[in-house]
């Protein structure tokens, strides 16, 4: 696994596409991060967490990277199942309120975005532009 930062891999939520992540994407490239954004094809959580979870496993640019999930809203629930058995996946962040409750990745009222801390696992509060996507 690579030792240097984190891929990370936006997931958008309903009613929205990967371009919602467009600011966001430029933003953390700006910074230095190597991030995708692929299609949440919206056909059921069944569906779209066994597609982001093939992206995964399945992209070679990938393959023994350390990887960040994001994601928005309903995307959250996707991402919880698309993780399970995907290697390098270091943590979820979720932005948005329409997801499971996992501890300390959980957005609290008044939160905005989440922060990638060298050295830590996962995202933190606070760290994505206050521009993005709400």
């Amino acid at each position: 696994m690579s030792t240097s930062q984190p891929v990370i891999v936006l997931v958008h939520g309903a009613w929205a596409d990967a371009s919602s992540w467009s600011s966001v994407l430029s933003e953390l490239q700006d910074r230095g991060f190597t991030v995708y954004a692929p299609p949440n094809p919206l056909r059921g959580l069944p569906q779209d967490s066994a597609y982001v979870h093939q992206f995964l496993t399945q992209n070679a640019a990938l393959q023994g990277q350390s990887v960040v999930l994001v994601a928005h809203s309903y995307g959250g629930a996707v991402i919880t199942n698309a993780a399970v058995g995907a290697p390098g996946v270091r943590g979820p962040g979720v932005r948005g309120r329409l997801h499971p409750r996992s501890g300390r990745y959980h957005r609290r009222p008044g939160q905005r975005g989440a922060r990638i801390l060298p050295g830590q696992r996962g995202l933190h509060p606070g760290a994505l532009p206050r521009r993005t996507v709400r």
